[in-house]
């Protein structure tokens, strides 16, 4: 398989670091809980691969920062459920920081900042770093 951390069902991945996988970072199936880590450079074969890839239904996606990967978070298309908050991507494959999620899933809004400060009243809302 060749990701760094790979669970399957009602698993906790909390304050972990993944990188320079030849696959994914993180790859989780039903249920689980992903917070407060960090995915970096995945993909080192495989140029589908993801920071963070959600493969199954109903999980919890929080507070990550995934950076330099193929793709940041990802969603498979035949998945629902999945709450994605509060994460931080950045130079992530082109357009692919925040690939679009399938329908039936719960994803906050994506802010794209730019240099300086910002503000933000959705406490809810996942970033893309230039």
């Amino acid at each position: 398989q060749a990701d760094g951390i790979h669970a399957e069902d009602y698993c906790t991945i909390k304050d972990s670091t993944s990188a320079a996988n030849f696959n994914c970072g993180i790859t989780i199936a039903n249920r689980c809980r992903v917070v407060g880590n960090t995915c970096g450079e995945n993909g080192l074969i495989n140029t589908n691969a993801c920071g963070i890839l959600i493969n199954g239904d109903n999980n919890i996606v929080e507070g990550n920062n995934v950076m330099g990967n193929n793709f940041g978070i990802k969603i498979n298309p035949l998945k629902a459920g999945n709450f994605v908050v509060r994460n931080v991507a950045a130079k992530n494959g082109i357009n692919a920081d925040w690939p679009p999620p399938p329908a039936g899933n719960y994803i906050g809004p994506v802010d794209i900042l730019s240099f300086g400060n910002f503000t933000n009243t959705n406490p809810w809302s996942n970033f893309k770093v230039p």
